[in-house]
C-alpha cells in the first residue's frame, strides 16, 4: 500500500525528531537539518521507515556522502540520488545502500517544465538502468497533458514515482495511491512543504482511506 510521506527540512535534532514521531513514513532533507554525522546515524534508527536525502545545495559530494552513510548505518530504509549525480559518487552511494538492505531512489527533477512523453520515458529507463529500485521523476506541470505525461510512466515495468510539481501537478500526488507508487510525499502543519503542490498530511489521509477503503 502507498504510504504518505512526511517531507521534513528543518533545522535541529529536536525539531526533525518530533516530525518523525507518527509517520507512516518520512523524509529527511539532510542538506537542510543542520544535524551532525552522529545525530543522523541516531535518527535514522528511530524509525523503520526513513528516507535519506541530500541535495548538492552548499555541501560537496565528501559531505553528501557521509551524511547519507550515516543515514544507511543507522538504518534508512530508502535512500535517493540523483540521475545527473556524478557516476562514482552515486555508485558509491549504491553500492553502500545494497550493503545494508537499503533501498535505492534514483530522482530526476525539473523545476520549470514537464519533459514531453518520450524523454520522460528515456529518462526513467536510464534511472532504472543505474540500479534504482524506485525511479522518481518530479516535474513542474503546467498542463493537463503535463499531468497526463506523467501519469503514463506508471505503465513501466519497474516501479516508478511520478510527482507533478505546482498547483496543476498536485492530482498526481493523489494519483499515486492508486497507481502502485510506494508512497507519494505530504505536507505537515510543523514542517510545512518542500516541494511546490505538495498537499497536507490530513488531506491526504482522507483521500488514502476514501481510494482504498473499497478495495
Amino acid at each position: 500500500m502507498t504510504a504518505l510521506c512526511r517531507s521534513v527540512a528543518i533545522k535541529g535534532y529536536d525539531a526533525v525528531s518530533r516530525l518523525v514521531q507518527g509517520a507512516e513514513m518520512v523524509e529527511i532533507r539532510l542538506e537542510e537539518s543542520g544535524l551532525t554525522i552522529d545525530e543522523t546515524r541516531q535518527l535514522f534508527g528511530t524509525h523503520k521507515n526513513m528516507l535519506a536525502t541530500c541535495r548538492p545545495v552548499g555541501l560537496s559530494q565528501a559531505e553528501q556522502t557521509a551524511y547519507l552513510q550515516a543515514a544507511i548505518e543507522g538504518g534508512a530504509a530508502w535512500v535517493d540520488v540523483e540521475v545527473e549525480a556524478d557516476d562514482d559518487y552515486r555508485r558509491n552511494i549504491i553500492d553502500i545502500a545494497r550493503k545494508h538492505n537499503c533501498k535505492v531512489i534514483v530522482s530526476y527533477h525539473n523545476y520549470d517544465e514537464t519533459p514531453q512523453f518520450l524523454e520522460l520515458q528515456q529518462i526513467a529507463d536510464l534511472a532504472h538502468s543505474m540500479g534504482a529500485d524506485v525511479v522518481k521523476l518530479a516535474c513542474m506541470c503546467h498542463s493537463k497533458t503535463d499531468v497526463m505525461n506523467l501519469l503514463n510512466l506508471y505503465n513501466a515495468d519497474y516501479q516508478i514515482l511520478a510527482i507533478g510539481m505546482g498547483r496543476v501537478g498536485a492530482l498526481t500526488r493523489i494519483a499515486a495511491i492508486t497507481m502502485g507508487a510506494p508512497f507519494t510525499f505530504v505536507a505537515t502543519a510543523d514542517g510545512g512543504a518542500t516541494a511546490p503542490g505538495q498537499i497536507d498530511e490530513a488531506i491526504m489521509l482522507k483521500m488514502k482511506q476514501l481510494l482504498t477503503e473499497n478495495k
